[in-house]
């Protein structure tokens, strides 16, 4: 991916609270952020929960 790509990318996870970032000379540091490990949290427990895990088994039955 070329760097323009990889910091616009980045730019919109930093403007969107995802991820913070921190210059540190002529470089970039990114970390995710507290609301972004809090969305991640969220989204991994969404799919792990035994209902999510049955409903998709419900669809591959018939596949």
């Amino acid at each position: 991916m070329p760097q323009s790509s990889l910091s616009y990318h980045m730019k919109i996870l930093c403007e969107s609270g995802i991820v913070d970032s921190r210059p540190e000379g002529k470089w970039m540091y990114y970390k995710i952020s507290e609301k972004g490990g809090g969305e991640a949290m969220a989204l991994l427990r969404e799919l792990i929960t035994p209902n999510a895990i049955a409903m998709t088994e419900e669809r591959n039955c018939c596949l």
